[in-house]
């Protein structure tokens, strides 16, 4: 009776339920990191990180040891620079130069004032015209110090109507982000993030902004109520790219579209959302980006990308089919690039490093108009403002020759601000 009994085969049942369960599990992603890719992310970012932590630790030793106080409003920075190269018809003006980097600038929305970020959590306010420093906006403790530095400032577009609200919005790596009254010196609101938040973007036409970060997702945000619309996201399937694997860096609106916009950052793809649908509907491939080296054409037809690499750095695809139209030469500028922005259907923007430069493309013949290297620290970001002059220039014929060396007049096109290590500057066309 025992042999008989022993004989029976045991229940495998529950073992195969228990390894198609182990199987489902595998097959969705997860946010623990495997031991190579947390290596390779590590090696994308020791760089960054280990400058920006020891370029704070600097900055607060000094004014523990030399006991500084905070400039105060009204006051320059007084310091010997060193001029950098300028090519082309442009004039470059150092507007701010600081003790500490600053890794972000913007207009306010009337362009008569800039702020710029700092690593130390500090964003002060500056006149545009000479520079002087204007005021400082302090956060309070949770966005101050080496571990908060300013990642972000935007203003919201205005609409032809609409007057200058005084508010500029700044993200912190420490996951904060705050929307300030510059002429009160007022926080309207604060939002926690728990994560590293990197930057935001606003809606061209909507009362609304997303902001991205280091947790593989996007976050939309209604400005009014300063509530968490929705959140996009890839989906549990690996086999589907619909969504990023690494840290995002930059996002963009479709001014053309009021449900679209772009994100790119370290996995080196740049991902078409709709605010529709919670994962990503396209994606282009082999574009790496590190700051904001992301823009589209005010007709929404064409798509800017700007990669940490020195090969094929700039590129310009087609946003209907996600297809490459060209890559821009860089005419014996050889640079990774940070940023880049359109500064009008036909001219270029771009700033980077090794080594550090900025320069100004025209799309129609691919040449170098104006560009300025010999700065003392890399290009991390820009900020494109109004036109001086109304009247546009008369357009360039693409099937001119190109090696025409005539300067085409581009004292029409906007000036622009650019951040450079602990300096500021404007570059104005002539």
């Amino acid at each position: 009776m025992d042999n008989t009994i022993s004989s029976f085969p045991l229940p495998t049942a529950p073992k195969k339920k228990r390894q198609q369960n182990i199987i489902k599990v595998k097959e969705v992603p997860s946010a623990i990191k495997t031991t190579e890719e947390i290596e390779q992310e590590r090696k994308f970012s020791d760089f960054a990180r280990s400058r920006r932590i020891e370029l704070s630790r600097k900055y607060s030793e000094k004014r523990r040891n030399s006991d500084l106080p905070t400039p105060a409003a009204g006051s320059r920075v007084q310091t010997v620079v060193k001029d950098p190269i300028i090519e082309g018809k442009a004039n470059l003006k150092l507007l701010s130069q600081l003790d500490v980097d600053q890794l972000c600038a913007q207009y306010n929305q009337d362009c008569t004032m800039f702020a710029s970020g700092g690593a130390d959590g500090i964003v002060r306010l500056f006149n545009a015209f000479n520079g002087d420093l204007v005021k400082t906006l302090k956060g309070g403790k949770e966005v101050e110090g080496q571990t908060s530095c300013v990642t972000c400032i935007k203003v919201k577009p205005l609409g032809k109507s609409e007057p200058n609200d005084n508010l500029i919005t700044c993200s912190y790596v420490n996951g904060v982000i705050k929307c300030f009254n510059y002429q009160t010196n007022q926080c309207l609101y604060t939002i926690k993030e728990k994560r590293q938040t990197y930057g935001l973007t606003f809606h061209p036409k909507l009362s609304k902004f997303i902001s991205y970060g280091d947790d593989l997702k996007i976050y939309l945000y209604d400005i009014e109520t300063q509530a968490k619309e929705r959140v996009f996201q890839g989906s549990i399937y690996r086999d589907v790219h619909d969504g990023p694997t690494s840290r995002v860096f930059a996002g963009r609106f479709n001014p053309a579209s009021s449900t679209e916009f772009l994100t790119g950052g370290w996995d080196a793809t740049i991902l078409l959302w709709d605010l529709r649908h919670p994962h990503a509907i396209r994606y282009i491939s082999g574009v790496h980006l590190c700051g904001e080296g992301l823009d589209v054409t005010s007709g929404g037809r064409q798509v800017l990308t700007c990669s940490w690499r020195t090969e094929d750095p700039l590129q310009i695809w087609d946003y209907s089919t996600f297809k490459l139209i060209d890559s821009l030469s860089p005419d014996s500028h050889y640079s990774k690039l940070y940023c880049g922005r359109y500064i009008s259907p036909e001219y270029i923007s771009c700033g980077g490093g090794y080594p550090s430069i900025f320069r100004v493309l025209d799309t129609s013949v691919y040449k170098t108009r104006a560009s300025v290297t010999g700065l003392p620290a890399d290009v991390f970001h820009l900020c494109v403002g109004k036109p001086s002059r109304s009247a546009p220039p008369p357009k360039k014929n693409k099937f001119e020759d190109e090696n025409d060396n005539a300067l085409p007049d581009l004292s029409y096109e906007p000036r622009i601000l650019f951040a450079a290590g602990v300096r500021v500057y404007e570059i104005n066309f002539l």
